[in-house]
């Protein structure tokens, strides 16, 4: 289980990598980040720009963010509530294994729908690029993993 959330956790860091090329200079990224469109399209907007995107290619950007927007507090919701099962369990004197992976069962379906959300979201964001495009985005992706 953990490591199928690690799994989709990397991915989600993909797309999240991606859209970091364009949001890094927008603040911290943490828990209390406000996941906002209005965040994401200043993020669009710094892709955009580094990958001279068109006015149409920029249009379906805002539309994939805007579609990751609306899906992702739900999934930060999960997040929570299995960080929060497992802290209740280290404040108690016993560990309730029950409680645990009925919290734990419901954060898979979670997962699952947020794989597909990424899978399918990196495959639209990859269509909207011209061949050049999707160079310059490995170019700065290798660039940022080598760091």
């Amino acid at each position: 289980m953990f490591k199928t959330i690690a799994i989709v956790a990397g991915i989600v860091g993909v797309i999240g990598g991606v859209m970091a090329i364009g949001c890094h200079s927008y603040g911290h990224h943490g828990y209390g980040h406000k996941f906002s469109s209005e965040h994401m399209h200043k993020g669009a907007d710094k892709i955009a720009s580094k990958l001279d995107m068109t006015s149409e290619q920029k249009e379906r950007l805002y539309k994939l963010t805007d579609k990751i927007v609306k899906e992702v507090p739900g999934y930060r919701d999960t997040r929570e509530k299995v960080a929060n099962v497992f802290l209740a369990q280290f404040e108690s004197d016993t560990f309730d294994s029950r409680a645990v992976n009925s919290v734990l069962i419901g954060a898979e379906k979670d997962v699952t729908k947020m794989r597909k959300l990424v899978v399918e979201s990196t495959a639209e964001f990859h269509d909207i690029l011209t061949p050049e495009q999707r160079a310059k985005v490995v170019e700065k992706w290798k660039k940022h993993r080598s760091k």
